[in-house]
């Protein structure tokens, strides 16, 4: 009995294996051209300001120096101690996962999405405005993605709870 033969020949037949391999293995794969992937250590340097996010204060045209809107300045994270000072909430996964009711509204907890819509126009998953002094930035899926992953998994890949 013979083998059963493929109607295309060996060069496209290993390219079209390559080709479901990869789209087989998930939605990480897949960034915009130009942008790192999503990572921990990307999370990190978005939130202390080693990767540089364009920001600006509702209301106004002009972009802040990145310095001025990184989160560190008002916010402490699992592994990032907030400033002195600070009143901005810290953000970790118990924080932004919990449900909880603000200014009279349900009770919501934020999800990747959620979350940056938070950051990108300053609305809530509750659809409350967030606090003015909170920028609004121009932050891409990919930086916004590690920026979720590294609030509500990094301190549990870092060892700490």
């Amino acid at each position: 009995m013979s083998r059963p033969r493929f109607l295309l020949d060996e060069p496209v037949r290993v390219w079209v294996s390559c080709l479901v391999a990869v789209l087989l293995s998930g939605p990480t794969l897949f960034v915009n051209a130009g942008a790192s992937p999503t990572s921990l250590q990307r999370g990190a340097s978005l939130f202390a300001g080693r990767e540089a996010v364009s920001g600006r204060i509702r209301g106004h045209e002009f972009a802040l120096p990145a310095r001025v809107v990184r989160c560190a300045n008002c916010h402490a994270s699992a592994m990032i101690a907030a400033p002195q000072g600070a009143t901005a909430p810290r953000l970790d996964a118990r924080f932004l996962t919990t449900a909880r009711a603000r200014r009279g509204g349900p009770p919501t907890a934020y999800d990747q999405q959620s979350f940056c819509r938070a950051l990108r126009d300053a609305v809530d998953p509750g659809f409350i405005i967030l606090a003015r002094e909170m920028p609004v930035y121009q932050i891409d899926d990919s930086q916004c993605a590690s920026l979720w992953l590294f609030l509500t998994e990094g301190s549990r890949h870092d060892g700490a709870h």
